[in-house]
């Protein structure tokens, strides 16, 4: 099931309607463009093993120097309306393929 995101609080409103157990992270599989005109996220998928959500994104600058994984980070929290520190990035620092975690704690604060 792929939906269009539509409104700036489209992830976070998937997040919080997904039912994911309290407790265990949230991970977001993304696959990011870089050198983008502006940070957009172009789609958004719920993960087959049902434990986060797969999505596709335009980010701005290029990817040297941490650049676009900085960027990615701070498009992502100001999306879920929460600091840069909830996010953590896992895997892909050198890869257009990432693997990020939420902390739900964070989330749950809201």
């Amino acid at each position: 099931m792929k939906m269009k995101v539509t409104t700036k609080t489209g992830l976070l409103e998937l997040i919080c309607l997904t039912q994911i157990p309290v407790g265990k992270a949230i991970i977001l599989y993304v696959t990011v463009t870089p050198k983008s005109q502006k940070n957009i996220l172009q789609s958004i998928a719920p993960d087959p093993q049902g434990n986060g959500f797969m999505l596709k994104a335009k980010i701005r600058g290029v990817p040297e120097n941490n650049q676009v994984n900085n960027n990615l980070l701070r498009f992502l929290a100001k999306e879920l309306h929460t600091g840069v520190s909830a996010l953590k990035l896992v895997s892909g620092h050198h890869s257009r393929h990432k693997i990020l975690q939420i902390n739900q704690n964070a989330l749950s604060k809201q």
